[in-house]
């Protein structure tokens, strides 16, 4: 009986801290149209106190001002299995004359892994602003938005139950473009915990 109690208050302690995880992040640039049916590949890591992300990035071009992208990536819990992780989403550019380049952006994921004495799987929905401007080489970006979470946690010999949170999401980048189609980036972001992300984008 002791294993399931400490189960039971170790998986929600560790699923709570999983919330802040694959929440639509990284934005990984800032607002950029991709022209229609190109592509842009990327690839980098997203690392918080308790968890590990890392993953691999696509975004296509649909039509003027409108592209979708999809992640596929591992999710490394510090205290359970890694496994898959993947989310998807889309960017529309305003098209409309303002000081900076300005897109709503909504994405959402799902995460599953093991931990000791249970399982956690976990959907996540949000939805915001990015505002970047271009100076010279460099892009300066920030997102503001809103993600909501959903998590199903099993616990061996107890049973199962969910829940569900509701957060801030706020980021601030900067990317770089090294040659022409070449993009690194640096980000850090806040969802229930802090994310610190970096990576690479080649654009097709």
């Amino acid at each position: 009986m002791k294993k399931w109690i400490l189960a039971a208050l170790i998986v929600p302690w560790m699923a709570g801290g999983a919330l802040a995880q694959f929440a639509g992040l990284p934005i990984a640039g800032g607002v950029e149209p991709i022209p229609s049916l190109r592509a842009w590949v990327g690839g980098g890591a997203m690392l918080t106190a308790d968890f590990d992300l890392y993953g691999l990035r696509g975004d296509l071009g649909i039509v003027k001002n409108f592209s979708l992208f999809a992640d596929l990536g591992l999710v490394d819990p510090d205290f359970g299995s890694t496994d898959w992780a993947y989310q998807g989403g889309g960017w529309f550019i305003l098209p409309v004359d303002m000081p900076l380049d300005v897109a709503v952006r909504g994405a959402i994921g799902e995460a599953r892994y093991d931990v000791h004495g249970g399982s956690v799987r976990l959907h996540t929905y949000n939805a915001g602003v990015v505002a970047s401007k271009r100076v010279g080489i460099l892009v300066p970006y920030t997102f503001f938005g809103l993600n909501y979470a959903r998590e199903r946690i099993r616990i061996k010999e107890s049973g199962s139950f969910s829940g569900n949170d509701t957060d801030l999401a706020v980021a601030a980048g900067l990317s770089l473009n090294v040659i022409p189609r070449l993009t690194v980036y640096a980000e850090l972001a806040h969802v229930n915990d802090v994310l610190v992300s970096l990576g690479a984008r080649y654009n097709f």
